[in-house]
């Protein structure tokens, strides 16, 4: 089926990226359809500038993630149908960079073909965001109007100026009569009446004083005010949230829910009406009341009509219930007749309080906190959940344990027999449970010892004694093993002690391929830079990291990573400044003699908010990648960077087009590899490579596994272990809507040397 593979040599730039099967974590998010590819796009609205946004497409039934925009995050940008074009333009937006107020863009980019490509207008208007803009779709015109370029809420407003995009460059229309300058009001193009319609929105002090529900017509020229008949229907206020696009199956524009703030109660307000506006007869009619549809969302972040089947999809979640955790976002359909709801995004855990990668299992666990107040106290209970590749988070057992809020967790995997420990800390007292996979519960670890508490930078595994070792605040330190449980080992004493204690603030993690035990404290304040190696009989100092002292962090993090030589280390808080992110995120490998910042791992920024920072970071040795997840899984849920390995450039095609996929292995250039396909990406295949090492091609043996390695695609890669292919799909129909992966193995006279990542592929309707 997917024969003629074309390889050549080409550039490839890593990074980290999503975490396929990890959840979007949206906070908000903007649709938008292309009849002419038959697509809807998905946009994360991304707070922050650090965060690249995650992308994804409607497929009739779910959402599947495609390609990011290739630049920094924004939020409330233009994303709207470019006829002229037949791709999707998107248009300025805002941004928080960490601790200064927002800024804004005003660069044009254009999703077509499942590529961003960045355009060049002669002319645009000034950085600012956007809420109301709409298509044309009879003059092929996008039209902008206001916007804004002070924080969200405040700073300078543009109510005389529309400007439109002609699918080469904008053109700025300055009008004398206009509606008064707002935030969020809702816009949508009427092919009935031939005008841009504009509903709502907030204005006054702050822009949130005042909210409206009046409605202007524009006609390319000027605006006019279409004005409420006495006792007529007509839609209350809604200062935001309210979504106004044309359904072509009822051939009226709709107005779907909205928010504004109770005068009496000062408490939000959201409407989940919908309300249909007829551009014939220029009157409101009330479909849908508001609670008439059960479960509807109250906050809808974005509309668009599906160009397959002419229905109305629409996103949106539940109010928030707890502070920083968002519901998991609602899909929801209209065929013309009434509200149905779709899907719903995977639920996953919300506050990770710990992780652990379990090599055995193929699987990450996870213990998700929940917390309550009740009787003028603070209560934790926990959550076991575990991520599997392929296949995302599932919930193992439900709320167990419920302390006191001040409790502390560290989940910690003995590799080698796949057994996890989850290490409790209440003040100096510590307990200890193993996780019982028949009855899906923690058990009591009964052979524990007092001074084995949970602390997440003093734990690693030893993979030469097979031991889970702890290094104890009595400087003492302890090993776990199935067969023993923790034993204290009296002769390794640790030696380090400043002003009459031992301080760790730093990380600790055992070199594989050295045999070393390295640890990294990294406080601006300590009284000098001590970082130290231990051959299981001394203890030597080693350098600090360049540049990281002159900033002092906490809680970084130290990963052991063979491959690349030696230890990675990655993240931090800055010490003197409270609350933020380390901002450059620099990675440096110790290799055993000095430190070597490796600029193609650089970690993304994050928020001030601590919460949103990585909760662990892992090497994945059999898939070759590093993966974290977030503490709150708000900014983003998961990442992962590759150490090489197979990435498509898009990974989606249709039927008659190609896959273009980029390899890149930089230490086994001159090698042979070979595509294979599978249906399937679970459990995976596992094997020995050349070195006897376990590793795993990620795919499964179905019949297209089975086939594709029959098919000879070979390639080599070149001189830089690149390498480029192209794989065309037939122009059959019925291969449409075909999901399948495709990975690299890369062999030799000795065997497999190793395997790439998985890429999942996409074959559109």
């Amino acid at each position: 089926m997917l024969l003629g593979i074309l390889i050549c040599a080409s550039l490839f730039q890593g990074g980290w990226e999503a975490l396929p099967n990890a959840p979007l974590a949206e906070e908000g998010l903007r649709l938008a359809a292309n009849p002419s590819e038959k697509v809807i796009l998905r946009l994360q609205d991304s707070r922050y500038w650090y965060q690249q946004p995650a992308t994804s497409i409607w497929t009739g039934k779910a959402w599947k993630r495609v390609p990011s925009l290739p630049v920094a995050g924004r939020q409330e940008q233009v994303l709207a149908y470019d006829p002229v074009n037949k791709g999707l333009l998107l248009f300025g937006g805002a941004r928080n960079p960490i601790n200064h107020w927002d800024s804004f863009l005003n660069d044009t980019w254009l999703w077509k073909g499942g590529k961003w490509t960045l355009l060049g207008p002669l002319q645009s208007p000034s950085p600012r965001y956007y809420n109301s803009y709409a298509t044309d779709t009879l003059r092929k015109r996008i039209v902008c109007w206001d916007g804004g370029d002070g924080t969200v809420k405040i700073g300078r407003h543009f109510p005389h100026e529309v400007w439109e995009w002609d699918g080469k460059t904008w053109h700025l229309i300055r009008t004398k009569t206009f509606p008064v300058d707002r935030w969020k009001g809702a816009m949508t193009f009427d092919p009935v009446s031939g005008e841009t319609l504009l509903f709502g929105g907030t204005t006054g002090f702050f822009y949130a004083s005042v909210h409206l529900n009046d409605l202007w017509a524009w006609d390319g020229k000027t605006w006019k005010e279409i004005k409420r008949g006495p006792e007529v229907p007509w839609p209350s206020k809604r200062g935001w949230r309210q979504q106004f696009i044309y359904f072509p199956k009822l051939k009226k524009c709709l107005l779907i829910g909205g928010a504004n703030v109770d005068k009496n109660t000062t408490k939000f307000k959201y409407y989940t009406d919908t309300w249909a506006w007829d551009g014939k007869t220029q009157t409101w009619s009330l479909l849908h009341p508001s609670g008439s549809i059960p479960g509807f969302p109250t906050l809808i972040d974005s509309v668009a009509i599906d160009p397959v089947t002419q229905n109305l999809v629409l996103v949106g979640r539940e109010e928030q219930k707890t502070p920083l955790l968002d519901e998991p976002h609602q899909t929801w359909i209209h065929d013309g007749k009434t509200w149905k709801r779709a899907t719903t995004d995977p639920r996953y855990p919300r506050r990770l309080m710990s992780v652990a990668w379990d090599p055995q299992g193929d699987r990450y666990l996870g213990i998700n906190g929940i917390f309550t107040y009740e009787n003028e106290r603070n209560y934790v209970q926990i959550e076991t959940w575990e991520f599997r590749h392929g296949k995302g988070w599932r919930r193992l057992q439900g709320p167990a344990m419920k302390r006191m809020r001040e409790v502390g967790y560290h989940l910690v995997s003995h590799e080698a027999s796949g057994t996890m420990l989850l290490m409790r800390q209440e003040g100096s007292k510590g307990a200890t449970f193993l996780w019982d996979e028949a009855k899906r519960q923690w058990v009591l670890e009964p052979r524990t010892l007092p001074g084995v508490v949970a602390a997440q930078n003093r734990t690693c595994y030893d993979s030469k004694l097979q031991a889970v070792t702890f290094f104890g605040f009595d400087r003492y330190i302890y090993r776990w093993t199935p067969a023993r449980g923790w034993v204290k080992d009296p002769k390794a004493r640790i030696p380090i002690k400043f002003s009459g204690s031992w301080q760790w603030d730093g990380a600790v993690a055992y070199d594989r391929l050295r045999d070393r035990f390295v640890r990294v404290r990294t406080r601006s304040l300590a009284p000098f830079w001590e970082n130290w190696e231990w051959d299981r009989k001394t203890w030597r100092w080693i350098p600090g990291l360049p540049g990281v002292q002159k900033k002092g962090v906490d809680t970084p993090f130290l990963v052991s990573i063979p491959e690349l030589g030696g230890l990675v280390f990655v993240g931090g808080v800055h010490s003197n400044i409270v609350n933020v992110w380390w901002g450059n995120h620099e990675v440096f490998l110790w290799n055993g003699k000095s430190w070597n910042e490796l600029k193609w791992a650089r970690f993304p920024d994050f928020d001030p908010v601590f919460e949103l920072k990585p909760r662990r970071i892992f090497f994945d040795y059999s898939r070759r990648e590093l993966v974290t997840f977030s503490i709150i899984m708000r900014a983003y849920a998961g990442l992962r960077l590759r150490l090489g390995g197979l990435v498509g450039q898009p990974n989606f095609t249709r039927p008659g087009g190609s896959f273009s996929l980029a390899l890149q292995e930089p230490q086994n250039a001159g090698d042979v590899f070979a595509l294979a396909f599978s249906l399937d990406s679970w459990p995976g295949l596992p094997f020995l490579d050349a070195k006897g090492r376990l590793r795993r091609v990620p795919l499964a043996a179905d019949a297209l596994f089975q086939q594709s390695l029959g098919w000879g695609m070979l390639g080599v890669l070149d001189s830089k272990g690149q390498a480029k292919i192209s794989i065309p799909v037939p122009a059959q129909k019925d291969l449409a809507g075909l999901d399948f992966y495709g990975a690299a193995i890369l062999v030799s006279a000795k065997g497999v040397l190793k395997v790439s990542n998985e890429l999942h592929l996409h074959v559109l309707r």
